[in-house]
C-alpha cells in the first residue's frame, strides 16, 4: 500500500484556501467531525474568527479530513439544502474521492486516489 504524508505546510495551505473560499459567506461557526475533522475545525475557528461548534447548525461550516466512502458525511450531506441555497451548511474536506453514495463536499482541495493518507498529527 502506498502512502501520502500530509505536511503541516499542506494543512496550512488548506486552511488558507478554506478561508479564501468562505470569507463573506454566512457561517455562524465551524463543526469538525470527531477525530478527522476536529483539528481542522479548531484551526479554522481561529483563522475565520468564528465559534467552534459542538454540533452543526443550519449555517455552519462542517469540516472533515477526507471524504472517501462518503459514509461519515452522508448524514450532513443529506440534511443540507441544495447547493443553490447560500444559507445552508457548507461541507469541506482536505481530500475527496468519488464515492458510491454520491457525497461531494462543497469545497475540497486534493483528489484522493487509493493511497492511505497520513496526517502530521497521526505520526
Amino acid at each position: 500500500m502506498s502512502y501520502v504524508r500530509v505536511t503541516w505546510e499542506m494543512v496550512e495551505q488548506f486552511t488558507e484556501a478554506v478561508k479564501r473560499e468562505y470569507t463573506g459567506v454566512l457561517i455562524d461557526g465551524v463543526y469538525g467531525l470527531p477525530r478527522g475533522g476536529l483539528i481542522f475545525a479548531v484551526m479554522l475557528s481561529h483563522k475565520l474568527s468564528i465559534p467552534l461548534l459542538s454540533s452543526p447548525t443550519k449555517h455552519s461550516l462542517i469540516v472533515d479530513d477526507i471524504c472517501d466512502s462518503g459514509e461519515s458525511l452522508l448524514h450532513y450531506y443529506k440534511n443540507s439544502s441544495s447547493s443553490a441555497d447560500s444559507k445552508r451548511s457548507q461541507i469541506c474536506t482536505m481530500f475527496y474521492k468519488e464515492n458510491k453514495l454520491g457525497v461531494v463536499p462543497d469545497f475540497w482541495m486534493y483528489q484522493k486516489e487509493n493511497d492511505w493518507i497520513v496526517f502530521p498529527w497521526e505520526e
